[in-house]
């Protein structure tokens, strides 16, 4: 019965406020919503928009639009935002859709013409149980929201790919891939990438570091390609993608800020770092309290296996004891550094930091506060580390 109502809502929301942007697509997946979408956006440029957890992105401000914290809004904001969109002649946009935002019906009623799946690795399982239902939560973009025939673009490297096959798929990721990537070269300033789109190749520079990124980028170029745009006009601008706030982002030289907070992006984040790395590469990183326990063990081994200097700090604990938190990451990172309090952790990496090292401070991302017991204190990492540099 409650679904029921979430979808009355989302129906009501739709009808109320009609209008909507004649292009848009979703992208669901545990790890490379908020980069897809970006990536999206950018190189649609002032035609297109995106939702998601950054809030409302477009090339140019639109009045009282009022983004919630959640990065599927409620379907009221959501509806009342696509018709802002339509009547300021955005014809593109994208949406992250997250599990739960797709289990409470909220992203329904949205006249979607394409969807990305870019991967499913652990996280929300206080929220769905199990992993199959996480799974099944975010299958229903394509197998309710979606058109039927409409195009999906898949990742193939992804475990539950054979459970998402479809004759009307496009997919990314492997060498078999209708997009794949054929070369790729780490730089200094990113990477030089070779892509293989259909029967056309690109080379281009490709301005990140992550190296999983371009599954980002396959991705994105995949639903603007499904929703009719051609892709040639595109390519000269990926040089220009500037960075994606709280995405691997490189604050100062050698300094990054990821939002990882789940095993897979934790682990990406630090192999991708550890190739450019030519010193030792350091990690500030904690876990959300009141969010799924299970990750905090894999995490903790993820961060011992793959730094050389490990600070364990605060990470959004909420109501939980931010001490019990730290000293079970500790239990399985046992040669970290304990730091309550975040600030300090986070200086005491740059103090320790020589010439070839690099820092990575995980989990938080673009966020810029700290929630503790239900408050939420400033706590910006971009601005700790600008800070200790003025």
């Amino acid at each position: 019965i409650k679904n029921d109502i979430y979808e009355e809502l989302s129906r009501i929301a739709s009808l109320f406020y009609s209008g909507q942007p004649e292009h848009v697509a979703m992208v669901t997946g545990t790890n490379g919503k908020t980069s897809t979408a970006y990536i999206f956006k950018h190189l649609l440029q002032n035609k297109a928009a995106s939702l998601g957890t950054l809030g409302c992105q477009t090339s140019f401000p639109l009045l009282d639009i009022d983004y919630p914290s959640l990065t599927s809004p409620d379907s009221i904001t959501l509806h009342k935002i696509l018709q802002k969109l339509a009547h300021h002649h955005i014809n593109y946009t994208i949406i992250e859709a997250t599990s739960i935002g797709l289990d409470r019906k909220r992203l329904d009623h949205v006249n979607i013409k394409a969807a990305a799946w870019t991967n499913l690795t652990q996280d929300h399982l206080d929220y769905h149980g199990d992993l199959d239902s996480y799974f099944k939560a975010k299958k229903r973009l394509f197998d309710e929201l979606l058109p039927s025939t409409a195009p999906r673009i898949l990742n193939q490297t992804c475990p539950y790919y054979h459970r998402l096959k479809n004759p009307y798929e496009i997919t990314y990721g492997n060498i078999f891939s209708d997009i794949r990537c054929i070369d790729q070269k780490m730089l200094s300033r990113g990477q030089k990438i070779t892509l293989k789109f259909f029967d056309t190749t690109y080379a281009f520079f490709f301005p990140y570091k992550n190296l999983f990124m371009v599954h980002n980028l396959m991705a994105a170029l995949g639903l603007i390609y499904a929703l009719g745009h051609p892709i040639d006009p595109l390519i000269n601008l990926i040089e220009t993608l500037p960075s994606i706030p709280g995405r691997m982002q490189e604050i100062k030289p050698h300094i990054f800020v990821d939002f990882a907070h789940t095993p897979a992006a934790l682990k990406e984040a630090l192999i991708s770092l550890k190739t450019i790395c030519k010193g030792k590469l350091f990690l500030v990183f904690g876990c959300g309290g009141d969010r799924d326990v299970s990750k905090r063990k894999p995490m903790a081994e993820i961060a011992c296996h793959f730094a050389d200097i490990i600070i364990i700090t605060d990470d959004n604990p909420r109501y939980e004891d931010p001490k019990k938190i730290r000293d079970f990451l500790q239990i399985y990172c046992p040669t970290a550094y304990n730091i309550e309090n975040r600030s300090q952790a986070i200086h005491y990496a740059l103090d320790h930091m020589q010439e070839n090292d690099i820092l990575l401070v995980a989990g938080k991302g673009h966020e810029v506060t700290q929630n503790i017991r239900g408050t939420l204190l400033p706590c910006d990492d971009k601005k700790i580390i600008m800070d200790a540099f003025s």
